[in-house]
């Protein structure tokens, strides 16, 4: 709106000075004609400048705002980074769904809503996406391959099975650990900071006479 709003003033403008070099060539010749320019030029360059002013005024603003509501803004290779892991998050979970172990199901959703947080975390603080790097790059997409394949054993009706759903089980035990595990990594920084903070305040406190 604001350039729409520009254009048509910077072509009023126009017109204006058209319309005052044919009423200085009508009424007072070449000089006068070269003057009432210079005056026209002096003008369209003052709202030109205001126009750039006001734009970037409402550019800035409109940051501003975003950082206040604290939008965070993804760069694209970190948007296509989560895109794909909740891809592969969203894969695992329909996976789940055709397995018949209803154990193996419950626990496999267990690791999904533990790999959905981290990936919250992660959009929150794109910080904490290098720090995650193997998460991302590793354990998930193997998560994924593992269920894909057990998935296509357990319909298959193959004897072996039974020996595989108790290795499966274990599986699940450790990678639901380990992904604790690494929600927490994510958080660890924060945590930090929470404690110094704390420990910063009470000192003050302390300084303050506010505190025994």
């Amino acid at each position: 709106m604001r350039k729409n709003g520009g254009g048509s003033s910077l072509g009023f403008l126009a017109l204006a000075a058209v319309a005052v070099l044919l009423i200085g060539l009508l009424g007072g010749g070449l000089s006068a004609v070269l003057g009432v320019l210079g005056i026209a030029f002096g003008a369209i360059v003052l709202l030109v400048a205001g126009v750039m002013f006001f734009a970037f005024k409402g550019s800035a603003e409109e940051a501003e705002n975003a950082a206040k509501k604290g939008k965070v803004i993804l760069t694209t290779e970190e948007a296509q980074t989560l895109a794909t892991a909740r891809h592969q998050v969203t894969d695992i979970r329909m996976l789940n769904t055709r397995i018949t172990d209803p154990v193996i199901r419950r626990r496999s959703n267990e690791v999904c809503d533990i790999m959905d947080k981290i990936l919250a975390a992660m959009k929150e603080d794109p910080k904490k996406i290098a720090e995650g790097q193997m998460f991302l790059q590793y354990y998930l997409p193997t998560q994924h391959e593992i269920l894909m394949k057990f998935q296509h054993i357990d319909n298959s009706g193959i004897e072996a099975k039974t020996e595989l759903t108790g290795k499966i089980l274990e599986h699940l035990d450790d990678i639901k650990k380990a992904t604790q595990k690494q929600l927490g990594n994510v958080y660890d920084n924060d945590v930090f900071d929470i404690d110094a903070e704390i420990e910063l305040m009470k000192e003050s406190m302390k300084q303050d006479g506010l505190m025994g």
